[in-house]
């Protein structure tokens, strides 16, 4: 600022956000004599950096979803719904409205959208008077509508090619770091909390996914700019990040079957957890390789229309018969099936010629309902189901110590799984911190131990407290791990990418690179 004190500051700030601070000569009657100087906000810089934010993007939301608001409420009340159903979407809608512009301000500051829409329900749920409520039945019906529709996005990201091209390298990291973090997380899980083993290794493997809404979209960007491509570092990471979201959705399907007592017996209970993965596996196949009957999908608004209601149907159906592991691999394997199906363009004699496109427009397609409807309503419910004042605070400690070490034996064995793999001490540091951000999958498994409780579970039983007691620290536990390590590591990604990997000067290719130095 120097020894002028009406000096513009310009320099000292970033150059998207000109908050230029200027001093008044003339302030008000009570500060001129005390000889006071006030200095203040240049509104017109605020408004020109809030403008320049404000894309058509988040506006062009804000309208569909008004719109659609209007709609749904008018004909609620052409139907007759009474006060309290009236209410309940009210409420939901300003859980909507709320989680895109939470969303919308996190990526202002380059940070994940879905952190801002958790810190929305979080403020909702914390902050608003108890006449603010969502029937439970609607919040698990949203919920399990978002929890089919990420997981049909992460099948069609899975790329069994690259896959297959990539060396066992890429198994490694996948599994090593994923099932140690579980074991780990669940062994802490049973020592903080006393859990039994099998909820305990539930709460581990919702833990062990990494987010690939957050490596994917950070590895692609260095992939683009040339950073790491030589040696298949993005591509690495991207593939195992795909494939790591099967293992834990997979171990969880299992570990959630054997965790909490109700209507089955000992030997169904066993079997239950391996029955629900064989069921989604098969139903998810099946349908996807109607799916793969392009002659009849000709267009990519068919393609898009029928793949959501299949996964939205294997969701709910699975559910309805008290398989809802089945349902989430189910819809992942769909995704995954339709992909491999449209690329390849198989079977002959129903589907059109091979074309990648396929996958990219329905992709996107579902992208856009997804940022609009189902991602700020999925994470708002989130954020709005844990409430502080609930929660006794050291519940909260042992929650985060558990992230803590279980994220600490993580990067250690991530670092470890990338041995012999000709990667420097700094490359092989790099990948195990973007081996670290947990974000979608935890919200989509994060309710379903105490959704499955009540629906298994009676109130009556003497245990029922206590299941209710553990799978709510499961719940908020999931929530404290987004919100630690999602921001780590946009962080390390963005800023440790450019730094310790070399730029090869090319634009990557995820179809090219996928050989990873060995």
């Amino acid at each position: 600022m120097g020894d002028n004190p009406g000096q513009v500051i310009k320099e000292s700030t970033p150059p998207e956000v000109h908050l230029t601070l200027e001093t008044k000569s003339q302030s008000c009657n009570a500060s001129s004599k005390n000889g006071m100087h006030f200095h203040w906000l240049r509104c017109e810089d605020l408004l020109k950096w809030l403008k320049k934010g404000c894309t058509v993007e988040f506006i062009g939301q804000i309208i569909i979803v008004s719109l659609s608001l209007i709609l749904i409420r008018l004909i609620c009340e052409a139907l007759g719904c009474n006060s309290k159903e009236l209410s309940s979407l009210s409420n939901l809608s300003w859980l909507w409205i709320f989680s895109i512009i939470g969303g919308y301000l996190a990526k202002l500051i380059h940070l994940p959208p879905l952190l801002g829409m958790l810190a929305a329900g979080l403020l909702i749920a914390n902050v608003s008077d108890e006449s603010f409520s969502i029937p439970e039945k609607m919040s698990a019906v949203w919920t399990s509508a978002g929890l089919s529709i990420i997981l049909l996005r992460s099948g069609l990201e899975i790329d069994l090619k690259c896959l297959q091209r990539s060396s066992f390298l890429t198994m490694r990291l996948t599994c090593i770091p994923g099932v140690v973090e579980a074991f780990v997380s669940g062994l802490c899980a049973m020592i903080f909390f006393g859990m039994p083993f099998w909820l305990g290794l539930s709460l581990g493997f919702i833990l062990a996914a990494v987010s690939p809404a957050v490596v994917v979209t950070g590895m692609l960007s260095l992939q683009q700019l040339g950073y790491g491509v030589a040696k298949g570092i993005p591509s690495l990471v991207i593939a195992a990040a795909s494939f790591d979201d099967v293992l834990a959705i997979g171990g969880f399907s299992i570990c959630i079957g054997l965790a909490l007592p109700g209507t089955y017996s000992t030997m169904e209970s066993a079997l239950h957890g391996p029955l629900s993965l064989i069921y989604g596996v098969l139903v998810g196949t099946v349908a996807g390789v109607i799916l793969s009957f392009t002659k009849l999908w000709d267009k990519s608004w068919k393609r898009t229309t029928v793949i959501m209601l299949a996964s939205l149907s294997i969701m709910f159906g699975m559910k309805a018969l008290s398989y809802s592991g089945s349902g989430a691999m189910g819809a992942m394997t769909l995704g995954l099936i339709s992909s491999y199906s449209w690329v390849n363009g198989v079977p002959t004699t129903f589907a059109l010629e091979a074309n990648a496109t396929f996958v990219h427009s329905v992709e996107k397609q579902v992208s856009i309902i997804w940022d609009i409807i189902f991602e700020p309503i999925l994470f708002g419910f989130i954020g709005s189901a844990l409430d502080f004042s609930l929660i006794p605070p050291g519940s909260l400690v042992k929650s985060v110590c558990i992230i803590c070490i279980g994220t600490t034996i993580r990067l250690c064995s991530a670092y470890l799984a990338t041995s012999k793999s000709g990667f420097s001490t700094k490359e092989r540091i790099f990948v195990a911190l973007a081996w670290l951000p947990k974000a979608t999958v935890q919200a989509a498994l994060c309710s379903v131990p105490l959704m499955t409780l009540k629906q298994t579970m009676s109130s009556d039983d003497v245990n029922y407290l206590q299941y209710l007691e553990w799978t709510e620290q499961i719940l908020s536990t999931a929530i404290l791990s987004i919100c630690i390590t999602a921001p780590i590591g946009v962080i390390a990604i963005k800023s440790l990418g450019k730094k310790w990997l070399e730029k090869d000067g090319t634009m990557g290719n995820l179809e090219d690179d996928t050989t990873v130095g060995v």
